[in-house]
């Protein structure tokens, strides 16, 4: 916009008849009036939020993506419209059922690989355009975080 800093003023005059509000913020369940108004979604999930702006928009049939700590495959199956989805766990897919949750028809585009240490060594390098983990660094020791991430670095394409 190309206007003065009083004219981003006159943009909210009138514009919500007795004072903005969207919701209780303390209610974990309360409906976000903006959202329905404005968008028409309603109740919005945190895990649904992450996926709209953190997975769809960078997910496609030319990605290939990590995933470190998949467990079971929950974000793994928001993610498996990616060419190549690399899958690192400490625990096995048998362990987690993981290729029951997902289906074993993806086993050609998925690779789940169990690991036992921080080395990354099963990873190609400048391979990986897109990385995500979902509650499993926060699992791992600060050494441990930093170990995996100086390992990691190199696997990644620039701008990954």
């Amino acid at each position: 916009m190309n206007g003065t800093p009083e004219d981003d003023f006159t943009l909210f005059e009138g514009l919500w008849k007795g004072g903005y509000y969207e919701g209780d913020p303390e209610d974990r369940v309360a409906k976000s009036t903006y959202n329905v108004l404005s968008f028409g979604m309603g109740y919005l999930s945190v895990l649904h939020a992450v996926y709209l702006a953190c997975i769809k928009p960078y997910i496609n049939n030319k990605t290939v993506a990590l995933e470190i700590g998949p467990g079971k495959g929950a974000w793994t199956k928001t993610m498996l419209k990616a060419r190549e989805l690399w899958c690192l766990d400490v625990l096995s897919a048998e362990e987690t059922h993981f290729w029951e949750h997902i289906g074993e028809i993806h086993k050609e585009s998925v690779k789940y690989i169990q690991v036992d240490d921080f080395s990354c060594s099963c990873l190609p390098e400048d391979h990986i355009d897109y990385f995500f983990s979902w509650a499993a660094f926060c699992h791992i020791t600060w050494d441990g975080q930093k170990e995996y991430y100086k390992n990691l670095y190199p696997k990644l394409k620039e701008g990954s």
